[in-house]
């Protein structure tokens, strides 16, 4: 439903077909040609000024569309009441957290993102995990399209700018700056950036 919705909007795959058995599904879409941002950038690290432009460039766009047009909540209070449920039975990796919150419970994790929670939120439709590795690149850095969708949805936009700004950590500094400045950040709000950063280690 949402590759359906978005592919009217901007680039992303075509739904082909979809089969549901019990518990399971199979999703066939068409393909796209272009790399990834983290294969362009680990085939040519060159390119980060590049990949960081086209990235910062798509989300404008996606941020852009009127979210009285999209029909999927993607919500704070949507997220949090997934990652309660994660936590409770027992599905959150505590070893896939960065090394900001190592040592945490997944308990431990929650709460300190609840304690983060309240905040006035800008909302925008979102793209719920982009990151490096959910845009399509071709070797001229324009987007070919976006993937990995299912968490699309009406959200606060730092959803997606927490997401990516962690993304670039490993590029440094700099590469962060040149992306708050591409998307028009100039005052950062720390603790929309917090929460969702937090938020995003309990999927």
């Amino acid at each position: 439903m949402r590759l359906r919705w978005l592919s009217k909007r901007l680039p992303c795959p075509d739904t082909i077909a979809l089969v549901t058995q019990g518990n399971e599904a199979w999703l066939l879409t068409t393909a796209l040609s272009g790399k990834t941002g983290d294969a362009w950038l680990e085939q040519n690290p060159a390119m980060l000024p590049c990949v960081i432009n086209a990235f910062a460039r798509f989300l404008r766009q996606l941020h852009g569309l009127p979210v009285e047009d999209c029909p999927f909540d993607a919500g704070s209070a949507v997220r949090l009441a997934a990652a309660r449920r994660a936590v409770a039975a027992g599905l959150v990796d505590i070893g896939d957290f960065g090394d900001d919150h190592a040592g945490l419970s997944a308990t431990e994790m929650l709460e300190k993102t609840e304690a983060l929670a309240v905040f006035d939120a800008s909302l925008a439709v979102t793209h719920g995990d982009f990151s490096l590795g959910n845009l399509l690149l071709d070797e001229h850095g324009e987007v070919i399209g976006a993937i990995d969708l299912g968490r699309l949805g009406v959200a606060d936009r730092y959803q997606d700018i927490a997401i990516f700004w962690q993304n670039l950590a490993d590029y440094g500094s700099r590469a962060q700056a040149q992306f708050l400045a591409a998307i028009g950040v100039t005052d950062v709000d720390e603790q929309r950036l917090k929460f969702h950063r937090c938020l995003d280690e309990l999927f």
